[in-house]
């Protein structure tokens, strides 16, 4: 079990720190850690935003990375927290077997998706990730190994999922997955003008099972692209291998210029009407693109997502970005999605019955007022902001409830930062 000190930072590179980091080679190494050593946080791929998975002392997931069983006549996969969805897909695919929560990126761990309890495009079925989290070994303080599910340690389950690793260190889980025929999807897209079109839009959409929404950030053009599975059988599953950017760009190659550029060229790209799409074009887009963090320079970028409920939706949306044109900073990244009501044993979650907003900007000396204008606007219009893109709000508008469950000795520079701002 190897210690190092480094440097660490989230996907947006803003902050970044030196701290401890461990790598235990196996789950009884992690539980002997935890026996001898001072308060850390779990670190999975390090693909949240924020300063969620940041701190003087942090453990990583990289090498818990066995499939420990998988039954193929249920679906119901076991593997250690340390898995990637990349290798799951890669697995279970050709099988005939897709995990049914899909977010972003298929580069995060199971454990990152537990602590974050992720959300996918998904309009019809499981729409969060403890829709089909059946079990996980959750190891606490002392280096005990709890059992939890729904009915055992039920307290511990539901304060863990979307409680950002503030319970312990989940050693492995065991989840459902959906059948799937092909890896090819119908995507009809949409061309939208205005914000509320755009909301309808995704509304309307009744028969497709995925929808999500790109906006432009001063035009308020949108394109709506729904899709639902293709009634091909090809379970030939080849994910595409990534262009990486090898070194950090710029700080000024990326700018309210380059970007309106880029923006323009995004929305004449787009083709409305139904088309096929690969099953990684879909749900990972910006995979192809290997660090692509780093086009944004050293200076790193923050993530902005926040939810409001279906009525008042709009004009919330509208005075966030009305916000930005005030501070004269340009978004680089609008998008939009729907999500229906979290069920009621959810205890953290931004999410409501409603529409997120995830937006994407070049970190810079503007962006810590500007976050904290936001937060004004989100609290209020009732919203909430998803704890795994945080990286500068203020604890009440964030989706986490306080005080949590195992807390003290699981601690993150997040944690730190929001009872620092609660005490203020």
């Amino acid at each position: 079990m190897q210690t190092r000190l480094k440097k660490a930072a989230g996907w947006g590179n803003y902050p970044t720190i030196s701290g401890q980091i461990t790598y235990p080679n196996n789950r009884l190494e992690v539980l002997t850690y935890l026996q001898t050593h001072l308060p850390c946080i779990a670190r999975g791929q390090g693909r949240s935003y924020g300063d969620a998975a940041l701190a003087p002392r942090m453990m990583a997931t990289h090498h818990l990375r066995s499939i420990v069983h998988f039954d193929g006549a249920t679906g119901v996969i076991t593997c250690e927290s340390g898995v990637r969805f990349a290798e799951i897909l890669a697995f279970s695919v050709p099988l005939g077997w897709t995990i049914p929560v899909l977010p972003g990126t298929k580069l995060i761990s199971v454990g990152g998706a537990i602590a974050a309890n992720i959300h996918g495009k998904n309009q019809l079925g499981a729409h969060l990730f403890s829709d089909i989290l059946l079990e996980f070994e959750l190891a606490d303080a002392n280096g005990n190994v709890l059992v939890c599910n729904r009915n055992t340690h039920a307290d511990l389950f539901w304060n863990t999922v979307g409680g950002m690793g503030r319970t312990g260190i989940v050693l492995q889980a065991s989840f459902q997955l959906q059948p799937i025929r092909t890896v090819w999807l119908r995507q009809e897209t949409i061309a939208t003008q205005g914000i509320e079109p755009l909301l309808a839009a995704l509304q309307n959409n009744n028969s497709n099972t995925y929808a999500a929404a790109w906006l432009h950030p001063t035009l308020l053009r949108g394109y709506v692209f729904m899709a639902r599975m293709d009634d091909s059988t090809d379970l030939n599953y080849r994910a595409a291998r990534p262009i990486n950017v090898p070194f950090f760009l710029p700080n000024w190659l990326l700018n309210r210029y380059t970007m309106q550029w880029y923006n323009r060229w995004y929305m004449w790209r787009q083709k409305t009407g139904t088309s096929t799409v690969h099953f990684d074009r879909y749900f990972f887009p910006l995979d192809g693109i290997g660090q692509w963090n780093k086009l944004y320079g050293k200076r790193g970028f923050v993530q902005y997502q926040v939810c409001f409920a279906t009525a008042c939706a709009a004009v919330a949306f509208e005075a966030i970005l009305a916000q930005f044109r005030q501070m004269d900073i340009t978004p680089f990244l609008v998008v939009i999605k729907q999500h229906p009501a979290p069920p009621p044993e959810i205890v953290h979650t931004f999410l409501q019955q409603g529409f997120s907003m995830a937006i994407d900007l070049p970190y810079s000396t503007k962006v810590p007022d500007l976050i904290e204008r936001l937060d004004q606007i989100t609290a209020q219009w009732n919203g909430k902001v998803y704890a795994a893109k945080d990286a500068l709000s203020s604890a009440n508008v964030v989706g986490l409830k306080h005080p949590m469950l195992n807390s003290d000795a699981f601690v993150s520079l997040q944690k730190l930062r929001y009872l620092r701002l609660e005490l203020e």
